[in-house]
């Protein structure tokens, strides 16, 4: 409250007999005196309001469920002070516009009125994030790699001359991979004889009984693999690169470990938030607004 203000209402108290109204501003109170000098200070906005045929001012968070809603829905209410703003956290990503942003002069402004995208995850990103660097048994490793055969992808030229000489191993084809897990699904009350690590970094299983893999060969381990799934909902592929792993331990203990896929992520995250920003020509920040 300006000085001005508390100088008139101190002047109410002292000679005002009817109740008066006093605007600071566009906010308007209500000043009246109850004796003994003294005045009761009350606001006007809950009268005025009651009589409004529209808001005062647009508030509240929409909430898309899409990618294209969130961007659509931005352009329906953005102005020229509106501005997005993205988390971009591999463990739950979002995407919020602030449509009544700060203005760009620094007038302030409610920062109330929002759009809220929270990207849901997939459930293929699901599924190998939550199995990354677990141990499985030959039968909970066979079945995985079953159950997703969809998923595996064959390593591209560029993916092979650079991973292979880095890990000093080879990637295996889709077909590889699920002979691999057909011949550990057969083999899974067998012994372990054998394991030898070839020249190529691949590995190959010799097991006691007699070897059921369809050609009656040791299974043949590749160090390496390639997977190429949506990591959120109704997004396009992404390509994530695998190390294979196992351990002896009462049989073999498997495991795949998903190499850079932190960055992989936020590669894409990143390429959604340029995406937004060329969709609605709004400034995007990597932060959080204002509470």
């Amino acid at each position: 409250m300006t000085p001005e203000s508390v100088k008139e209402i101190a002047q109410l108290a002292t000679n005002a007999t009817a109740a008066s109204v006093l605007t600071e501003g566009d906010v308007k109170m209500l000043v009246f005196p109850t004796g003994e000098g003294k005045v009761e200070v009350r606001s006007l906005k809950p009268e005025i309001d009651a009589f409004r045929t529209a808001p005062d001012r647009r508030r509240g968070t929409a909430k898309a469920s899409t990618l294209d809603s969130f961007v659509d829905l931005v352009n329906r209410h953005k102005d020229e002070g509106s501005a997005i703003f993205g988390s971009i956290d591999t463990a739950q990503p979002k995407f919020i516009a602030v449509v009544d942003y700060h203005a760009i002069d620094h007038s302030p402004r409610f920062g109330q009125h929002r759009i809220e995208y929270v990207f849901p995850i997939s459930d293929e990103w699901a599924a190998w994030r939550g199995r990354n660097g677990a141990s499985m048994d030959q039968s909970a490793f066979a079945s995985f790699v079953e159950d997703h055969v969809a998923e595996l992808s064959a390593p591209y030229d560029a993916e092979r001359g650079q991973i292979e000489g880095l890990f000093g191993t080879k990637f295996g084809l889709p077909s590889e991979l699920i002979q691999l897990s057909r011949g550990l699904a057969l083999n899974v009350e067998s012994t372990v004889k054998e394991i030898r690590v070839l020249q190529s970094g691949e590995a190959q299983i010799q097991y006691d009984e007699v070897h059921k893999d369809g050609a009656g060969k040791p299974l043949t381990v590749p160090g390496l693999f390639v997977i190429s799934i949506p990591l959120f909902v109704g997004a396009e592929p992404t390509r994530l690169i695998a190390r294979l792993r196992y351990r002896r331990d009462n049989g073999i203990k498997w495991s795949f470990h998903l190499w850079r896929w932190a960055e992989a992520v936020r590669q894409s995250l990143i390429s959604d938030l340029d995406r937004a920003a060329k969709d609605t020509g709004l400034p995007t920040f990597e932060a959080m607004p204002e509470a």
